[in-house]
């Protein structure tokens, strides 16, 4: 009986760890830095914010401020703490802003979510021509 509560938490947990966020409702960039409330991002390479906002973030990098309680979650899905995130300084990262602009969520992604925004970002690209 053991085995199959094991079984069963073990497939509840892979469906859980699937959808750590929602892929439709998600900026992404690369962290260049971070000091908290300011947070630097840029669009080297891909970026699904890039397609987002219409290249208002093609140029360079742009700055913006973190809510005083921002959730951030690295690779591995655990909270970490805005003084930690200079460490992640070129990494991809999706974003969650409130309505005046400032992030309330972070996560760094692994290059399997990566992917999977780029993939999301083609085929939203092919579906406007």
């Amino acid at each position: 009986m053991k085995k199959y509560w094991l079984i069963l938490l073990l497939a509840f947990s892979s469906t859980v760890w699937a959808y750590r966020f929602p892929i439709d409702s998600m900026e992404v960039a690369v962290l260049k830095s971070a000091s908290f409330p300011q947070v630097t991002l840029t669009s080297e390479g891909f970026s699904w914010l890039r397609v987002l906002t219409l290249g208002w973030l093609d140029n360079g990098s742009k700055t913006f401020n973190m809510v005083q309680g921002v959730r951030i979650k690295d690779e591995n899905n655990r909270f970490i703490t805005h003084g930690q995130l200079a460490n992640h300084s070129g990494k991809i990262v999706a974003l969650r802003r409130d309505g005046a602009g400032n992030i309330t969520e972070m996560w760094i992604l692994t290059p399997q979510e990566n992917a999977a925004f780029k993939e999301r970002a083609a085929l939203l690209q092919n579906q406007q021509r």
